[in-house]
């Protein structure tokens, strides 16, 4: 093959990639423009127009926590209670302890009808997912990352250190590293799952009669309102069997709420 040809064909390899690159570049202008959009719509009152600007960003596929809190905040203006209290949990499962978005979500919580409490929760339990929900899944890649750039550290000591003391605080070290990073390994798993299988949801219909069984015919349990957070526990049809945070579960519609 002749160098002309080798360079043509060089060419029409690396032309997609450039338009690629271009297009890329292009679509995230687009979703700075949306969103510069909505921040300007949101700080004129004019919050139906921001909260289109933003959702056209969600539509593209991104997501973020900032994105959502905007959007929840929006909502919230517009006194959608239970809208605001959907974007303002989708917020904090990317954003978990940000002090913010977790006042807005009380904020907007306080406005809800129901007044439910919490079963208390098992210590190892309550434990458990402090450290699940203390940071968000790219913090704890980045810990694990960290973790076990160490434990590579503290076992290089062990093998190259001249001393007996330094090898064996290398060894040991690099040992408890490394169990260190097997366990980030696994929060970060079970962090990944949480995200990605949500049942979670919140309710918005006006008012919601709990069923006893999947069926319109089930004995009346009792009522929530929208707004009101909800766990999905199965599913049967249309019908759903939930969880509510005092422990109370009933059957529902999949059509009275929307997944976080």
């Amino acid at each position: 093959m002749n160098p002309i040809n080798r360079n043509f064909i060089n060419i029409l390899f690396i032309l997609p990639l450039i338009f690629l690159s271009f297009q890329g570049i292009a679509d995230q202008a687009q979703l700075l423009k949306h969103i510069e959009a909505g921040n300007k719509a949101y700080n004129e009152g004019l919050f139906d127009q921001a909260i289109e600007q933003y959702t056209k960003v969600t539509q593209e596929g991104y997501s973020s926590a900032e994105l959502y809190y905007n959007i929840g905040n929006a909502y919230f203006k517009k006194e959608d209670i239970a809208n605001a209290v959907l974007y303002f949990e989708k917020a904090l499962r990317l954003d978990p302890g940000n002090e913010n978005i977790e006042f807005n979500l009380g904020l907007a919580n306080s406005r809800t009808v129901d007044k439910i409490e919490p079963l208390p929760e098992l210590f190892l339990i309550k434990w458990w997912k402090s450290i699940l929900y203390s940071t968000s899944l790219d913090n704890w890649a980045r810990i694990t990352i960290s973790a076990f750039i160490l434990s590579l550290i503290l076992f290089g000591l062990f093998l190259l250190s001249p001393t007996l003391i330094l090898r064996k605080t290398g060894f040991y070290s690099g040992i408890i590293m490394m169990i260190f990073t097997l366990f980030t390994v696994f929060v970060s798993y079970q962090k990944y799952q949480y995200l990605k299988t949500s049942n979670e949801a919140i309710v918005f219909d006006p008012t919601v009669v709990m069923k006893s069984s999947p069926t319109d015919k089930g004995v009346d349990l009792f009522i929530i309102h929208e707004g009101t957070k909800i766990f999905i526990i199965d599913q049967v049809g249309e019908w759903y069997e939930v969880k509510i945070a005092n422990g109370s579960v009933g059957w529902l519609k999949g059509e009275a709420f929307k997944k976080i």
